[in-house]
């Protein structure tokens, strides 16, 4: 019977269940799960009612067969699995000797293969795991089972580690999985052990087996990590199960001293017998720490019981588990590769402690102190909680808190006080913390667990500033997480202990801490506090979420709060919102909401949107507040610059739209009304859609297309998706269907086709991706024709579509070329493959045609599609034979060459269904490849004897050869011809994708064919010789990730040459390092070189071996250490410097950093001693090296405030780089043996030893005495006479420094320092000690007292400052000293200080009027920063006027510099400000210098914005703005005109009006500023003076009849929308503080910070409802909107110039779509027209009748190019060119303003509606006029 048959008997309506079951996938499981899950259920009625009886038993066992195998390959995924075995239920009873005969077979299928693959051993592991039957059939033939077992790794035995295939690989860890397994499952390691046990042959056969489990721990290295872990487990189970806990001990010490001795050989023998072993001895000066003798302890740790860990034998003194505490803490103090392993050992062995621990009657305790367990483990905690290896410090952490637990309990059963410190380990624990500076992030981790066993209260005790610290952390990204976690701990602690009252304990502790947080200029730390402290706030304790959320009301409606509104309203928004996620409860203040989505911060906005869109419930309705808020504000946020904004918005809009489908379909089983959720999403996907219309921005697209995606994601079923969560359910057709019924929904019209259409020709790469892959997912093909395309076919549509692809695909443009390919594609995918049609095209002077022969042809039209694509190429080569020039132009290849790889290797089951013919196809595109590569390369070398690797000289001289012989009258210039650019661009263009199509199609390249290992050997040699000439960094990085894949198919590859290509390209190219086969054409860092090496080692590392890294490293090494030839050849690059720059590239690469950090040591040594090299380039690029190391061992620098924090210790730096420390050490003296006062005698190995000490962090402890040496050889160095060399010695210096020594460190040093005036020649000395003072300062904290002492030591040596003598830089660094010292404790310089201040003034008045001295600008700076922010105010106002008023240009910049700081400390009260403006207008009549005016004219401006300005002096300002207001240049003329806005401002305000003829020359100034597109000086001064005094200008009641006044009013207008619009954010965001204070009737969006986009709007809204009445304003109007002629310019210089220029200058920026401000235009336009009919007065629009005379003609020329350009192209064609779509749009708006008005003929109201009802237009623009117009 068939199977079908069988089916139907069982009335299985599911036929081909079984077929997808053999051939599923991961994304199939979900439907698969429901499918089996209708059929079980069928079964099981079938079976309740006896039906199944009456089935032929032949029947039934075909249907069990059918379900066996099924299951059998299902077997991978458990819960398939389990579903399948669930049809088995109905006869598991009555057909059980079957199912047990069948599975048998099935295992036995398996294990009688030779070489079983990889699928088949899992499938087999998997079934022992999962299926009792399967593992008694083992069990059953368990002696021939083990023989297969061993013949199969004894075939793998025989080859070494390293040699294993990735396949080989996989085959050994499943088979020692088995055996683990069978072990498990069996009592074969107790026959292992059995020392009474006859040696029969199944014995045999498992110590053979044991044997070769055994080589794998002894020979570690070779084999995969995970496979030696599970070696470890397998051969530690077996010990563990021997038959007396002595055997098992003895058994396990001999197996790790066999693996730690090589001069021990392993005997099973040793397996079976108690043997005496002296630990103390044995274990003593082990130095072979390997991978698998850590697997071995880690499994004996994992698999003893509690019993044997507890075992103590007659001869030991210690337990067996304390026995095994030593070699782990070797091994964690050990390698810094095992590291990850070693402290995964530990923190095992911490769990089975406190296990044992548990069992008092087995454990003895004083082992515990014998051992020294808590003093070994703490010493391990404080050096590796910052450890760089992946992991280890969390798993650090959560040994401490093990570490605490046990100390606990050993604490509890011997009733140890935990007050007193000295036996309190967690409070030795905080007595380290307490030394720990602030920024090191391991403190934190510790913190945390110790809050779990001490009381916050002591904490705070011991440690009072841990909130400031917290809160420190909180302002970098860094440390943010782990103070999260400290902050939450608290919380845990007060809801532990504080039940009743939380709310209370936690405002009383952290509601200051928090709010200063969240109302923080920071940016970081307001975010951090209100993502990371919030949330776990409101988590932790619910209650306090109310309390907090009532706080923060208050204070936004509290006026004049004196703090920030926006940073409260942002921590509102948050705080409701975790309110909401957590309890559902809505937030109820719709004002404070609708505020915050208006908001100017994007934060703000995001987290309020993301408010609306979040619930607890997740099918909750959306509430009719909710959707009337989103639907006002969402249009207002599609234009958005930020990537992160926008990332928000789609997440949110994501949940809303999940819940909106959920309560949908709720209400709808409900039956209740379901309206507002339908008419939301049919409103959301119209606004995405007609917001993709030519026209709009890359930002504008980019959201509207994330938006449809998640729309259709959520909305639309798929029964083919791929997706494996969040996947739309079943039932949102029922929804869908439903909303069609309604006239909802329609997401899949013609006329939305289209849009995506269009956004196929966007020129951003992720715009044509995005539409594509809607297009091709969700969208219905064939496309059919819209009702209004009357005549037009399916054929002709698809043809159309076909042939604009074709010609795109020919544009010798990118984007074009990349557009058309991805048409094409589509067309392939939808029709050619899943439809069988069949397209004839060719390719002619005019372009491209086609035309559809057939619609259901046979299997040929794939290859037949592919084969005219292929010919399209050639056809196009052809050009190149004759005309290169030509060719570039006309014949751009390219295109075609992207199309076709696309449709072989994206379009899907392609590969399946046509195998055969497509691999010829694959090849003759391989060849194709290969030659334009070819060409191209001769193109740029002139097809000359040159060099293969031309400079780019010599590019540009073959190019321009090639130009010159195509073209007669060509002569050469300085600017790159359009020629040249064609030329260059087709060049670089076509290498780049035919690199990339050589890499995909080698991936479905057929291996199995003959000639495959020669084709994959061309395209090798391809990459090389692109990868190592060429030039161009686009072609290298395209070609980077051809090569990446091309790697990864021959490392998967089943053919055995092709697996081995990689290494043999590897090998290959390191030997021409040092063969002289590279020469000095190979570009700068060597070029591609690196690439290759780097590419092939971090794809294998990707299948988990490094055997290839292990070759390149040591042949690089080996390179990079030969000696240099006593002559250096010129022709040829030196093969040391490659050696160091692929190195580089290694350790560059994060995935490489596990591999790669046992090499560190050896490289930093390699590259130290490379810096003494007589050769510049090996020089070079050891410098470039050393970066990268320094990068890996520190991590990226963190900066923070004025100081780097440097978190790594030198105790953890030499523990885990053990051999650098006496390196450094040696080179250190090597450097002092030369005169270090000789700048030309300066030991080359100084920069990089000093550099990489100055990196280290705080030293805690003086436990090294290395620490010591390291001091006493820097001190020598801080008196070079090299600058940077004394920087660095002091930096140095202070990383020696230890935390307790601190403050007999600062007063050594300045004992060093004479309290008189000393000898030049040891000034160098004195600033290297000032400059480790002030570093130390930086760095470290140091208390009040102790900066006491030092300020009074400092001020016997106050002659650095005021003798004239004294260098100006040391003079600089003792000021910065004092400056710090005086910041720790303010009122330390005190009343004795003043004869220090003024000898400094008097040293500062000597620098004015002495001569110009070396760092004399560095020491003006630094005394008046000193100064002002020292002194009393009095003392500061003389000291202004003097330094103001003085001869020294860098005093008083300097001091304009300082006054700015001061300002936006807003230290300093507004009445004193006022002096200051004095002083500064004073100035001002004086001063001549540009630089310095511009200061003051700013600085007068930002006083102005934070102060105000008092009316008397802003007449002053405005007298010096109109006596020099065009004596201004550049930046000063700038900061004039909003100097200027101040006194004009303030003439308003007074009544004292300016001049008309002085206003309008301003304004005039300020448009003209506005439109600056070169100069943002320019542009934001104008935004500053519409702050200042545009609402003044703008809102005042004038006259109608005052002209001069609304010449004003329109030009500021004209400003403004130039200044919202502007590409510069700061200039935007300034011009928008303007925009709150335009107030108006109607008014509906009055905030005083608003978002950018609402700006444009709004100023609009002002102009037409305040001045509707002005005719000067309606005519500026008409002027931005229409202008008489300028559609026919627009339209003929397009079609004449299209394609002349291969980079056209965009349209328009990011913010000005001139599009959507037309629209804008017509609805102010449209306003005032219909205002005027309302009020009868029309007057103001009397001037739209003089260009409305000329639109009839313009109108009728638009119809005339319709009629020619773009009827009979539905789709694509020049309508939709986005200049001449604006240029027809302002026709069409003009026309309907004049129709609004009735100024228009009869002809012409006819011309518009025609246009307008043309389908061949953009949809989109059609709907968008007709909503706005109606």
């Amino acid at each position: 019977m068939t199977m079908e048959s069988i089916l139907d008997d069982l009335k299985i309506q599911d036929k081909q269940i079984f077929e997808d079951l053999l051939g599923y996938r991961s994304h199939d499981i979900h439907r698969l799960l429901k499918r089996l899950d209708v059929i079980h259920k069928i079964l099981q009625d079938a079976d309740q009612k006896g039906h199944l009886k009456d089935i032929v038993q032949t029947t039934a066992q075909q249907f069990l067969k059918q379900v066996l195998q099924c299951y059998y390959s299902c077997i991978d995924s458990l819960k398939l699995a389990r579903s399948v075995e669930k049809l088995l239920q109905p006869w598991r009873v009555v057909q059980k000797d079957y199912i047990y005969t069948e599975l048998s077979t099935l295992v036995t299928i398996v294990t009688t293969k030779e070489n079983p693959d990889v699928t088949s051993l899992t499938a087999v592991s998997n079934l022992l795991e999962h299926n009792a039957v399967v593992r008694d059939v083992v069990m059953e033939n368990l002696d021939s089972f083990l023989v297969w077992i061993e013949g199969s790794l004894l075939t793998l035995n025989n080859k070494s580690p390293s040699d294993l295939t990735t396949k080989e690989a996989r085959n050994l860890y499943a088979l020692v999985k088995i055996m683990l397994q069978l072990f498990q499952s069996s009592s074969l390691g107790m026959t292992i052990t059995n020392s009474d046990q006859s040696k029969d042959s199944c014995l045999q056969t498992l110590e053979s087996i044991m044997s070769v489990i055994y080589k794998i721990l002894d020979n570690s290295d070779g084999f995969a990590t995970d496979c030696v872990l599970l070696a470890g487990t397998t051969f530690s189970y077996v010990l563990s199960t021997a038959t007396s806990h002595a055997i098992s001990v003895s058994a396990f010490w001999s197996t790790f001293m066999c693996l730690h001795n090589p001069d021990l050989e392993f005997s099973m023998e040793n397996l079976r017998h108690f043997r005496n072993i002296c630990l103390d001895n044995d274990l003593h000066g082990l130095q072979t720490r390997s991978l698998g003798a850590v697997c071995l302890v880690k499994g004996i740790v994992a698999c003893s019981s509690t019993e044997l860990l507890c075992y103590h034998g007659n001869n030991q003194s210690n337990l067996f588990i304390t026995d095994l505490f030593p070699v782990i803490i070797g091994y964690c103090s050990g390698p810094i590769n095992l590291h990850f392993h070693s402290f995964n050992l530990l923190l095992s062995w911490f769990k089975k402690l406190s296990m044992c621990l548990a069992l008092g009657e087995l454990f003895h305790f004083e082992d515990i102190g014998r051992c020294d367990i808590f003093s070994h483990t703490l010493n391990l905690v404080y050096l590796n909680w910052d450890s760089p290896v992946d992991d280890v410090a969390e798993l650090v952490g959560e040994i401490f808190r093990l570490l605490l637990e046990c100390w606990n309990t050993i604490a509890a059963k011997h009733k140890i006080s935990l007050n007193d410190i000295d036996n309190d380990l967690a409070g030795k624990a905080l007595s380290k913390l307490e030394t720990t500076p602030w920024y090191v992030k391991g403190k934190y981790r510790i913190l945390a667990v110790l809050l779990s066993y001490m009381d916050q209260e002591k904490i705070f005790t011991r440690c009072p500033e841990i909130q400031q610290h917290l809160r420190r952390c909180m302002s970098t990204n860094y440390l943010a997480p782990c103070a999260a976690d400290v902050y939450k701990s608290f919380l845990q602690q007060i809801r532990k202990r504080n039940s009743e009252d939380v709310t209370g304990v936690w405002s009383t502790t952290w509601l200051e801490c928090v709010m200063q947080g969240l109302i923080s200029n920071n940016i970081l730390l307001q975010s951090n506090t209100n993502h990371y402290w919030v949330q776990s706030t409101l988590k932790v304790l619910p209650p306090v979420g109310d309390f907090l959320q009532e706080h923060l009301s208050r204070v936004l409606y509290t006026e004049n709060s004196g703090l920030p509104r926006q940073q409260v309203l942002h921590a509102w928004v948050v705080v409701s919102k975790v309110i909401r996620n957590n309890t559902g409860k809505e937030a109820e203040d719709s004002l404070l909401l609708r505020e915050a989505l208006y908001s100017s911060c994007e934060e703000t906005r995001a987290e309020a949107i993301s408010l609306i869109c979040n619930s607890l419930r997740k099918a909750e309705c959306l509430s009719e507040r909710d959707c009337k808020l989103l639907m006002e504000i969402l249009p207002y946020n599609l234009k958005i610059d930020s990537a992160p904004f926008r990332q928000h918005l789609g997440a949110s809009m994501k949940k809303l739209l999940a819940r909106i489908r959920d309560s949908c379909l709720a209400e709808l089983k409900a039956k209740k009304n379901i309206s507002l959720g339908l008419a939301f999403v049919e409103w959301l996907q119209e606004l995405c859609i007609d917001n993709l219309m030519s026209g709009a921005c890359y930002q504008r697209r980019k959201t509207c297309l994330d938006l449809l995606t998640i729309v259709y994601d959520t909305l639309v079923y798929q029964t083919d998706s791929k997706q494996r969560k969040s996947f739309t359910p079943e039932s949102a057709l029922t929804l869908v269907n439903y909303a069609k019924n309604e006239d909802l929904w329609d997401f899949f019209s013609t006329s939305n086709t289209v849009c995506l259409l269009h956004c196929l020709s966007d020129g951003a790469d992720e715009i044509q991706e995005m539409s594509a892959s809607l297009l091709m997912k969700y969208f219905p093909w064939p496309l059919s024709p819209d009702c209004s395309w009357v005549g037009t076919t399916p054929e002709d549509l698809v043809c159309h579509l076909l042939t604009h692809a074709l010609n795109c695909c020919n544009s010798p443009k990118a984007s074009e070329s990349q557009s058309g390919a991805l048409l094409t594609k589509i067309i392939f995918t939808k029709y050619v493959v899943e439809q069988r049609w069949t397209f004839e095209m060719s390719l002619t002077k005019e372009g491209a045609c086609c035309s559809v022969l057939t619609t259901h042809a046979g299997d040929d039209t794939v290859v037949l599609f592919l084969r005219a694509l292929i010919s399209f190429i050639v056809e196009t080569m052809e050009t190149s034979k004759t005309n290169v020039v030509l060719a570039s132009k006309t014949s751009s290849v390219h295109g075609f060459v992207i199309a076709c790889t696309r449709c072989i290797t994206e379009s899907s089951d392609l590969l399946y269904k046509h195998a055969g013919d497509l691999d010829v196809v694959v090849k003759e595109m391989i060849a194709l490849d290969i030659v334009i590569i070819d060409t191209m390369l001769k193109v740029m070398a002139r097809d000359s004897e040159m060099e293969l690797c031309p400079s780019f000289a010599e590019i540009g001289s073959a190019l321009e050869s090639w130009i010159a012989e195509s073209e007669d009258s060509y002569t050469e210039s300085t600017s790159l011809s359009t020629e040249y650019q064609y030329l260059l661009s087709w060049c670089w263009i076509n290498l780049k994708e035919s690199c990339k199509s050589l890499g995909h199609l080698t991936d479905v390249l057929d291996q199995t064919k003959e000639g495959v290992v020669e084709i994959v050997n061309k395209i090798s040699l391809v990459f090389q010789n692109i990868l190592t000439n060429c030039r161009h960094k686009g072609v290298i990085e395209g070609c980077r990730s051809a090569f990446s894949r091309f790697c990864f198919t021959l490392f998967t590859s089943s053919h055995e040459e092709l697996n081995q290509m990689p290494e043999h390209i590897l090998k290959e190219s390191l030997s021409t390092l040092v063969t002289k086969a590279t020469s000095t054409s190979t570009t700068r860092m060597s070029a591609g070189l690196p690439i290759i090496i780097q590419t092939i080692v971090s794809c294998e590392r990707k299948y988990k071996k490094t055997k290839l890294l292990q070759t390149a490293l040591d042949s690089l090494f080996h390179i990079t250490s030969l000696p240099l030839a006593a002559q250096l050849d010129d022709k040829f690059d030196l093969p040391q410097v490659h050696g160091l720059n692929i190195l580089n590239s290694l350790y560059s690469d994060s995935s490489l950093t596990a591999s790669l950090t046992p090499y560190i040591e050896g490289a930093v040594k390699l590259v130290v001693e490379s810096f003494g090299s007589p050769a510049w380039a090996i020089r070079n690029a050891a410098t470039r090296l050393f970066s990268s190391l320094v990068t890996k061992i520190f991590g990226p620098r963190k900066s923070l405030e004025e100081g780097a924090c440097n978190t790594l210790s030198f105790q953890e730096f030499a523990s885990h780089y053990p051999e650098l420390p006496p390196f450094m050490l040696s080179q250190l003296d090597k450097a002092l043996r030369t005169d270090i006062n000789s700048v030309d005698k300066l030991h080359p190995s100084l920069f990089p030893v000093l550099t990489l000490l100055s990196h280290l962090g705080p030293t805690v402890q003086h436990q090294h005495s290395q620490i010591t040496e390291f001091k006493n050889r820097i001190q020598l160095l801080l008196s070079s006479p090299v600058y940077y060399l004394r920087h660095l010695s002091a930096s140095a210096f202070v990383a020696m420094v230890t935390v307790q020594y601190m403050r007999d460190s600062l007063i050594d040093l300045l004992k060093d320092i004479p309290e008189s005036l000393c000898s030049s020649h040891l000034y160098n000395r004195l600033h290297g000690t000032l400059l480790c003072l002030e570093k130390i300062l930086i760095i470290r904290d140091i208390s009040a007292s102790v900066s006491v002492e030092i300020m009074e030591m400092l001020k016997t040596r106050a002659w650095i400052a005021s003798d004239p003598v004294v260098c100006p830089f040391i003079k600089h660094t003792y000021l910065a000293v004092l400056r710090k010292l005086i910041h720790i404790s303010p009122g330390s310089l005190g009343s004795a200080g003043q004869d220090l201040v003024m000898r400094i003034q008097k040293s500062a008045s000597y620098y004015c009027q002495g001569r110009v001295n070396l760092g004399q600008r560095v020491l003006t700076e630094s005394l008046v920063q000193y100064l002002l922010t020292s002194q009393d105010w009095d003392t500061v106002d003389k000291l202004l006027h003097n330094l103001l008023q003085g001869f020294d240009m860098d005093a008083k910049l300097a001091c304009i510099s300082v006054l700015e700081h001061v300002l936006e400390s807003r230290t300093w009260q507004s009445c004193q400000w006022g002096s200051i403006q004095e002083m500064l207008i004073e100035v001002l009549h004086k001063e001549t210098y540009p630089v310095f005016l511009t200061n003051c004219l700013s600085l007068l401006v930002s006083i102005d914005n934070t102060h105000g300005t008092s009316p008397n002096t802003a007449d002053q300002l405005y007298t010096y703005c109109r006596n020099h207001g065009d004596g201004g240049q550049g930046n000063t003329d700038a900061a004039l005109l909003a100097v200027t806005a101040i006194g004009i401002k303030n003439c308003i305000d007074t009544s004292r009006l300016p001049s008309p003829d002085f206003l309008c020359q301003w304004c005039e100034r300020v448009l003209k500023a506005s439109r600056m597109a070169g100069d943002e000086h320019f542009r934001l001064a104008a935004a500053q003076a519409m702050v200042i005094t545009g609402q003044a200008i703008m809102t005042s009641s004038w006259s109608p009849e005052d002209v001069s006044h609304q010449n004003c009013v329109v030009k500021l207008f004209q400003a403004m929308s130039n200044l919202v619009q502007d590409d510069d954010t700061e200039i935007r965001v300034m011009a928008m503080k303007l925009i709150p204070h335009l107030c108006y009737n109607g008014r509906k969006i009055q905030y005083n910070s608003l978002q950018c986009n609402t700006g444009y709007q709004l100023l609009f809204e002002f102009l037409h409802t305040s001045y509707w009445w002005s005719e000067a304003v309606v005519s500026t109007l008409v002027q931005l909107l229409y202008r008489p002629k300028d559609v026919r310019t627009c339209i003929t210089n397009k079609m004449t110039t299209c394609n002349q220029q291969l980079f056209e200058q965009e349209d328009d920026s990011f913010c000005i779509e001139s599009l959507f401000s037309r629209l804008h235009i017509y609805k102010s336009l449209k306003f005032i027209v219909s205002l005027c009919g309302d009020r009868q007065s029309y007057a103001s629009i009397e001037c739209l009748r003089k260009p409305g005379k000329c639109l009839h003609d313009d109108l009728a020329f638009v119809t005339d190019f319709i009629s020619k350009h773009v009827q009979g192209r539905p789709v694509y064609s020049l309508g939709m060119d986005t200049t001449i779509l604006s240029a027809i749009t302002s026709c069409l708006l003009f026309g309907l303003v004049l129709v609004e008005a009735k100024m228009i003929s009869e002809e012409s109201h006819q011309q518009i509606q025609a246009i307008l009802s043309n389908s061949n237009l953009p949809p989109a623009l059609r709907r968008t006029i007709h909503r706005i117009h109606s």
